[in-house]
């Protein structure tokens, strides 16, 4: 994408509660610790290194032990509100799903990249067909998660 050359509406959504959809295999547990897996789905924290413990917990049981990454989703109550920009995705260097709830780049002031030698940008939420939900609560040098 190219820099904004003339007014746009940003969308804007703040959340402290969400669906958010589950890794393979696993059983979120009401009241359990939210982790995001390497491949950028939700599960129930295990301390595996591959992991990203979240400020989160789960306020469902929800059983997806025979379903695929994102056959099914779960609510999760964030420890804190986070605002959300949508910006869009480099066509070039596409952030992706299994990006959630790690750092994207900033390539121009409406888009984001996997890039990482441009700046932080935020932490990625989610990636639709809009484009990328970007926490911009957490944006700096060194950000690493949500936490």
């Amino acid at each position: 994408m190219a820099a904004i050359t003339t007014q746009r509406d940003g969308s804007i959504r703040i959340v402290d509660f969400d669906k958010r959809p589950l890794a393979a295999g696993v059983v979120a547990r009401k009241g359990g610790r939210v982790a995001v897996n390497a491949t950028g789905f939700y599960c129930p924290a295990t301390g595996a290194a591959t992991e990203l413990v979240l400020h989160a917990i789960f306020v469902e049981t929800v059983d997806n032990s025979g379903g695929a990454a994102g056959a099914k989703s779960a609510n999760v109550r964030f420890f804190r509100e986070r605002t959300l920009l949508l910006q869009n995705n480099d066509a070039g260097t596409a952030v992706t799903t299994a990006a959630r709830e790690r750092v994207c780049y900033q390539l121009d002031d409406q888009t984001v990249t996997g890039d990482n030698a441009k700046a932080p940008a935020g932490v990625v939420y989610d990636v639709t067909a809009e484009g990328v939900w970007v926490d911009e609560g957490v944006s700096g040098t060194g950000v690493t998660d949500v936490d």
